[in-house]
């Protein structure tokens, strides 16, 4: 795990700033304000109807009100520093949220601010009650999500740059950004492979496999990065949790969704108008159509046995897989061994990231389904218990398909032919 042994960094920065020594304190502030100024101002907009000049004055008084003036052992993050240690479960993003909101209750019931909310729109005043903060919660979980996303993206683009891998960028771009921003359909895999000059459909997965979990490992590191936790190991599981809440909030939204282990059922609800879809079985929206499946087909025949099959400890790994089916007449066991490599593969639903990954169940299918012709055929065994009559039916379909290759066919012919239903 990539957070082992690391403490929040926002932990430190509270002690920081309820800290009594000046210097200290000054630098924590700073950094402080400057990790949640903007999405405070941000919820203020969203609930209260204000605008952003607006917010960002109440925003400064707030910190002027509840940081600055009072003294350090007195001030918000004392206080919130004393609540948690009765309560370690007190959110420190929600006591947050809620002070704000109280603080923006406070002023404009004040006496003083009599004359501010005459300029205030009737309904902005609505709703104000504690009992509506539940609600208003909700919005700042979604604004402070978004700050984050920012922040992510940000990251992962700079890291890809930086690492020569701007082409994982553009993918990422063109399958979730554009299409989530404008509305429309994703272009498949081998429209989105032409379009941007990589080499085939499977490489475009392999690029958004690795910019899925860039996103997934920078969002773990931002929540670390505000998220305050005063022991290593706790900073690790409030991180972990937060993240998969951020993630729904999001998806809530319309915002980024990466489905993990825990949250898969309540992400999918949530999603149902998000804007960018990052969830699901790996392959699901992978290969949309027949020119999809055609171009994984084509990739699988010209990939070595060895990459292809890299668990399995097989002969002639250089050769080529379609060359090797064909023409090499592979022993038994080994046709059983791929037998059963590609049965596990097309039955995972939610596939475990790596290249070989990226093919399609169709493709495994196919796959399963040459291993027993040829076994059946240049071998007179039988690798399957299902009847043969059954599996001359699971044939055809792949037989008759426009994607896959002629001696592919020729071999799926050669069980059909000898087996009359």
């Amino acid at each position: 795990m990539f957070l082992e042994n690391t403490e929040s960094t926002m932990m430190s920065v509270l002690f920081g700033v309820a800290s009594v020594h000046k210097e200290s304190r000054r630098d924590s502030l700073e950094r402080f304000c400057l990790t949640y100024t903007n999405p405070l101002v941000r919820f203020l907009v969203v609930t209260k109807k204000v605008s952003s000049e607006d917010a960002d004055e109440i925003v400064q008084e707030f910190w002027l009100v509840k940081l600055l003036e009072p003294p350090p052992e007195q001030n918000l993050i004392s206080k919130y520093l004393a609540a948690k240690d009765a309560n370690s479960e007190l959110s420190f993003r929600r006591y947050l949220s809620k002070s704000l909101s109280f603080y923006f209750i406070n002023r404009y019931r004040s006496a003083d601010a009599r004359h501010a909310r005459n300029n205030i729109a009737i309904e902005a005043l609505e709703g104000w009650e504690p009992e509506q903060l539940a609600a208003e919660q909700f919005e700042f979980d979604t604004e402070w999500a978004n700050h984050l996303l920012n922040r992510v993206l940000k990251d992962v683009r700079s890291e890809c740059v930086a690492n020569g891998h701007r082409a994982k960028w553009d993918v990422f771009v063109e399958l979730v950004l554009v299409p989530g921003m404008r509305q429309v359909p994703a272009p498949s895999y081998a429209e989105l492979a032409e379009k941007l000059g990589i080499q085939s459909p499977k490489a475009v997965g392999n690029a958004w496999i690795t910019v899925k979990r860039m996103i997934l490992r920078h969002f773990q590191a931002a929540v670390l990065d505000y998220l305050p936790s005063s022991s290593a190991e706790q900073s690790v599981i409030d991180a972990e949790h937060e993240t998969q809440q951020v993630l729904v909030s999001l998806a809530a939204r319309g915002g980024l969704r990466i489905l993990l282990e825990e949250e898969t059922e309540r992400s999918s609800s949530l999603s149902q108008t998000a804007s960018f879809a990052l969830g699901g079985p790996v392959t699901a929206d992978m290969f949309r159509d027949p020119s999809d499946l055609e171009a994984a087909w084509q990739s699988v025949l010209v990939t070595k046995v060895g990459d292809l099959t890299s668990d399995l400890k097989l002969a002639d790994t250089d050769a080529r897989f379609g060359e090797w089916l064909s023409t090499m007449c592979p022993p038994l066991d080994v046709l059983d061994s791929v037998r059963r490599l590609a049965k596990k593969q097309g039955k995972q639903s939610a596939l475990p990231f790596s290249e070989q990954d990226c093919f399609p169940r169709e493709i495994w299918a196919l796959i399963y389904l040459l291993v027993l012709a040829i076994a059946q055929t240049k071998h007179g065994r039988y690798l399957s218990n299902t009847k043969p009559e059954s599996l001359k039916r699971r044939m055809v379909p792949f037989r008759d398909a426009d994607w896959i290759d002629d001696e592919s066919r020729r071999i799926l012919s050669c069980f059909i032919d000898t087996h009359n239903l």
